[in-house]
């Protein structure tokens, strides 16, 4: 959720705006500011299969955000599959669709807007 929250363009100002109970520590923090996808370059960008290695050495470019934030979506998706048999599933995800109800998808490109 935090990937979300550090990559993805939203209308989210500060922590306090955030309307979950998940810990946002980073959120907001001056260090994560250059992790948000600027999205006058990456309205362009497909989504692809993320290039981790790159990325750990610090060379995140546009294209690795909107791979890296694609990639969290997918995973969310998969452990809604996996958990939506728990009765506590609304519990548990009510807040994660809280927060992608709040991505601004159409700003990026239709591949991101169909994992979204």
């Amino acid at each position: 959720m935090n990937t979300i929250l550090l990559l993805a363009p939203t209308s989210f100002k500060d922590e306090a705006s955030i309307p979950s109970t998940i810990p946002t520590p980073d959120f907001g923090a001056e260090y994560t500011q250059n992790l948000r996808i600027r999205v006058k370059n990456a309205r362009g960008l497909h989504p692809g299969k993320p290039a981790l290695f790159t990325i750990l050495n610090g060379d995140a470019d546009e294209q690795a955000k909107v791979d890296l934030l694609t990639l969290s979506v997918d995973l969310l998706g998969r452990f809604a599959e996996m958990y939506k048999p728990l009765d506590a599933f609304i519990e548990i995800y009510a807040p994660v669709l809280d927060v992608l109800q709040q991505v601004q998808a159409h700003k990026l490109s239709r591949g991101f807007q169909v994992s979204h």
